[in-house]
């Protein structure tokens, strides 16, 4: 019996998804439900050992245990732009990309919330929402279809009960008047059938691309939101993975680390400085485009967040707002407000001393 428990155990843990990415399995428990974690299960329920580095990842590079003077000996930078883009990084889970900076020289790292939980946002539940619209209108018409295969079984069997009658009729100009008018029946029904197989078909190949992309995109969701490690790109491409080490419950931001390397920092500027009209810069990864530069000014001070002109497009969200003289953080780039997200409009950032506060405990 005990040997017997013992094979079950091995048998419901399943490693799945090892890629450049946080390692994610899978396990299920004894009713059956199943969980998502970074870490493997051992026999006696704790967790395992997991690995540091991904096996069989040939693009991931190892950084050096000094980044912060591998990449000041690379970029050599003149400027107070090019000197900070060397503590912006990227932030990548299986269901998106974002921005962060490191905050201290032992790789403490700050984003988004959003980017590490996509999901647990408005503009997330509202993707799911047209998901299920979707598995709605999808459920709609294989209904319709179901109707008119039906309808078409009724009909085949009507026209054989016809058939039967014509066929006992005597020949003549009755029969023939029937036969002709069955014909027509015939030929409306084979009509109405081949519609039938062609839209079912359309509808098959519809269900099935339709079910595949939320059933990936169930699995994504699941994955990010049990995933503690994340991949980090560097401003060379370098990637390492970082340590989730707490979100915000209130605020959209959330803490990493990248363990054992000493990294280049951006100072946190004095709440003094933080001012209307003061001209700022956002560092970030938007659209997808590394290491890329926007500029503008504070036009106006909120309660929890510095509204600014600087452009903030999708991936820039996690990076940092920063003084354009000193380089120094004034908040965090966390939203976009205008008609559409590329279109010009007010991005907002949250104020670098709620970042302190939040975190004030590991910086």
């Amino acid at each position: 019996m005990r040997r017997m428990k013992q094979i079950s155990l091995i048998f419901a843990l399943v490693f799945v998804f090892t890629g450049a990415q946080a390692e994610i399995y899978r396990w299920q428990d004894s009713q059956g439900k199943w969980h998502f974690s970074d870490a493997p299960r051992s026999e006696q329920g704790k967790p395992a050992v997991v690995r540091s580095e991904s096996s069989g990842s040939k693009a991931s590079k190892q950084p050096p245990t000094d980044i912060k003077t591998q990449l000041e000996e690379r970029y050599r930078p003149a400027s107070t732009v090019e000197s900070v883009t060397l503590s912006v990084v990227g932030v990548e889970t299986h269901l998106g990309q974002g921005s962060g900076f490191f905050v201290s020289d032992s790789g403490y790292i700050v984003t988004n919330r959003h980017v590490i939980r996509p999901s647990s946002t408005a503009a997330w539940q509202v993707q799911k929402d047209s998901m299920e619209e979707g598995l709605g209108r999808l459920q709609e018409i294989q209904r319709q279809l179901d109707d008119e295969k039906s309808s078409l079984n009724d009909y085949s069997k009507k026209l054989a009960a016809y058939k039967a009658d014509v066929d006992k009729k005597s020949n003549g100009s009755s029969k023939n008047a029937a036969l002709s008018e069955y014909d027509s029946f015939e030929k409306r029904y084979r009509e109405r059938l081949a519609n039938y197989k062609n839209q079912q078909r359309e509808q098959d190949l519809r269900a099935r691309d339709f079910k595949a992309r939320y059933s990936e995109l169930n699995l994504k969701e699941s994955m990010t939101g049990a995933a503690r490690q994340f991949k980090i790109i560097l401003k060379d491409n370098t990637e390492a993975r970082a340590q989730l080490i707490k979100i915000s419950r209130d605020h959209d931001l959330a803490l990493l680390k990248l363990e054992g390397y000493q990294t280049p920092h951006l100072e946190m500027a004095q709440s003094f400085m933080v001012k209307q009209g003061v001209k700022v810069f956002a560092v970030g990864s938007p659209l997808g485009l590394r290491d890329a530069v926007t500029s503008g000014i504070i036009t106006s001070l909120r309660k929890e967040y510095l509204v600014t002109d600087a452009q903030i497009l999708p991936g820039n969200s996690g990076g940092p707002l920063l003084h354009s003289e000193t380089g120094e953080v004034l908040g965090v780039n966390t939203a976009k407000f205008g008609e559409s997200a590329l279109s010009d409009g007010f991005g907002f950032a949250i104020p670098i001393s709620v970042v302190i506060d939040e975190f004030a405990g590991y910086l």
